[in-house]
């Protein structure tokens, strides 16, 4: 066809016009198409990645995924990352870039979960840390501002509202006992995770425009927002004083503000502390004896309270001879073979601590564990209130004879960090 139209003077133009057919062909055998809509490019490419706050774009052809990459239509994407406009050219688009992790799980959530969000826009999220030296109202704690995104959605039910919650812990979010707050209609939740947080505040549709004394006709419907943002370590994080860090501990276990406890340190070494606690309001006279260790460069309880010192529970410790001096054999149970035994432990269910127990299962069986609150003064107040205490039994059965121990460590179960405290009993069995 080009032959007769044109006239061909020497075999040099031939040879120049059939190899610009052929990278003309390659061209769009590749996908690579120079009409309109359709990426003629990398540069085009790269544009359309960036579009959907990817890092960069490459113009491929068909087949060319490589590993870890799967086609999709008309893209190549990893991870399940969608990422071009449409066109005959495949793009790949590489992992989001980590600055934009905010949007990423803004836009997992809406997906995990189902809720049609509000559009994505520049948020700010408010955030406690916990702060050193000065008491801030009744905890000692530091208000921040993030710069992050957010988005909102209204009239959600309950199920996708904790489904938002569930989400973010099973992506490795733990909730932070600063950041939470709850109300008749309304609450806060705060989740970290490393240096990101989010903070999920919702209540009964209309909460924002009513007042506190607001009773809402429809309960079942929700309106929420998602406000995530990235800290820096020592922003999110902040070294707390050997003091301020026991001090915490003591607050949390016992369900006390920090503002109401005291602490007296006595004898410490770089790892160790031993000293007495004090509560307001004042429960005793006498000071209350505390053990404290540094373990994995985090401090936990190893005892607390008035009675006597466990050596054996000591002895996971290390502690130096002369703080743990005046401790006691005090925990060795016997028992017989197939006998039942219980172990009653002090706790405090509204703290979100419990006590778990790991045990030898060739000679220890948990048989039950229940928690019994203590009795309340006023029979008619059903409802719990933090700093009320209880017990946590323990049911186990003896297998065989022989010598074992059981460890109980008290911890939030949905948190990683070191239990705030440990117990240790040897147990006989005969």
């Amino acid at each position: 066809m080009l032959g007769g139209i044109l006239n061909f003077n020497n075999e040099s133009m031939k040879k120049k016009i059939i190899l610009a057919s052929f990278i003309l062909l390659a061209l769009l055998i590749s996908g690579c198409s120079l009409t309109k809509d359709k990426y003629g490019s990398e540069e085009d490419c790269d544009a359309a990645c960036v579009d959907q706050e990817y890092v960069e774009g490459t113009c491929l052809g068909e087949g060319e995924a490589g590993e870890g990459m799967e086609e999709a239509g008309n893209c190549l994407f990893r991870q399940s990352d969608e990422c071009s406009k449409p066109s005959e050219c495949k793009c790949y688009c590489s992992d989001r870039d980590a600055a934009d992790g905010v949007t990423t799980i803004l836009k997992d959530i809406e997906k995990e979960t189902g809720i049609d969000f509000s559009s994505v826009e520049d948020a700010t999220a408010t955030w406690q840390v916990p702060k050193g030296g000065e008491e801030t109202g009744d905890a000692t704690v530091e208000q921040i501002s993030l710069l992050g995104k957010g988005f909102g959605a209204e009239k959600i039910p309950q199920t996708q509202y904790m489904a938002i919650e569930l989400f973010l812990e099973n992506q490795g979010f733990e909730v932070d006992a600063y950041n939470v707050a709850a109300g008749t209609v309304s609450g806060m939740a705060g989740y970290k995770k490393d240096t990101m947080v989010c903070v999920v505040t919702g209540g009964v549709t209309g909460y924002k425009e009513a007042g506190d004394q607001w009773v809402p006709e429809d309960t079942s419907k929700y309106d929420i927002e998602v406000n995530c943002a990235i800290g820096s370590e020592d922003t999110l994080n902040p070294i707390l004083s050997k003091e301020d860090a026991i001090k915490k501990l003591l607050a949390d276990k016992n369900g006390k503000k920090t503002s109401e406890v005291t602490v007296t340190i006595e004898k410490e070494t770089e790892n160790h502390v031993r000293g007495g606690v004090e509560f307001e309001p004042s429960e005793s006279e006498d000071s209350k004896t505390f053990l404290a260790v540094n373990s994995n460069n985090e401090w936990m309880l190893a005892f607390d309270g008035n009675g006597a010192i466990s050596c054996e529970q000591m002895s996971l410790y290390d502690f130096p001879e002369e703080m743990t001096e005046d401790c006691e054999n005090t925990q060795t149970i016997g028992v017989k073979e197939d006998e039942e035994f219980t172990i009653t432990l002090q706790a405090n269910a509204t703290t979100g601590y419990s006590w778990i127990a790991e045990v030898d299962d060739d000679y220890i069986e948990l048989v039950s564990k229940e928690y019994e609150a203590d009795e309340e003064e006023d029979e008619d107040e059903n409802e719990d209130k933090v700093g009320e205490g209880g017990a946590e039994v323990f049911t186990f059965l003896a297998l065989k004879t022989g010598e074992t121990k059981i460890t109980f460590s008290y911890a939030r179960e949905w948190e990683s960090k070191q239990p705030v405290d440990k117990k240790l009993y040897m147990i006989e069995i005969e």
